[in-house]
């Protein structure tokens, strides 16, 4: 995503997607150990895909998809808001913004219900 600087806010988004979703894809290969059950994965990703799936989780697991997209509303937002709060006059105000957005991240990071092995571990 580095490599191609986008020019407006869906070029920027579109790079991010590929970079996120390629190392995300490319993660598959050391978190299943068996050559045929990645095939195999990768098979049903791009041959079998259907919507059914992506709306059944949806509905099922809610509260993944709204982290999801607070997150994302925070990894977007995050330049024009850095911008906006660096230019208010009072520190009090900067300084309550930042430590405002250090809590949220942190309870983000902490609704984890299960903490997962290291990934390289089995590889």
């Amino acid at each position: 995503s580095r490599f191609y600087r986008g020019k407006n806010y869906i070029e920027i988004f579109i790079s991010w997607f590929i970079t996120f979703n390629s190392v995300a894809f490319l993660w598959v290969i050391f978190a299943i150990t068996d050559i045929k059950k990645i095939v195999l994965f990768f098979k049903n990703i791009f041959l079998n895909f259907s919507f059914n799936g992506l709306i059944s989780f949806i509905t099922v697991r809610y509260d993944i998809v709204i982290v999801v997209l607070i997150g994302y509303m925070i990894a977007f937002s995050d330049l024009k808001l850095k911008e906006y709060v660096q230019n208010l006059e009072n520190e009090k105000v900067y300084i309550a913004v930042n430590f405002a957005m250090y809590i949220f991240a942190l309870i983000l990071l902490n609704n984890k219900v299960a903490v997962s092995p290291f990934l390289y571990e089995s590889f």
